[in-house]
């Protein structure tokens, strides 16, 4: 899984001002919501979302489905 950090996910995923607080895409990687990972003090996101357009329920689904493998 290639990883990008969070703010450049924000970046890619959403125009310019319609992207969510960082501190609400954090959140979203917690709760299981948004495929990520916290490294250290930093977030990360799978770059496979970025790739297939990013839909908040692609991405539970398929955070789901690599959480059950």
């Amino acid at each position: 899984m290639k990883l990008v950090a969070l703010h450049q996910f924000a970046q890619l995923a959403f125009t310019e001002g319609s992207a969510p607080h960082i501190n609400t895409l954090r959140r979203m990687i917690k709760d299981g919501v948004l495929m990520g990972r916290r490294l250290g003090s930093r977030y990360y996101v799978d770059a496979a979302l970025i790739e297939a357009g990013f839909n908040p329920l692609v991405a539970k689904v398929l955070n789901d489905v690599r959480r059950a493998s």
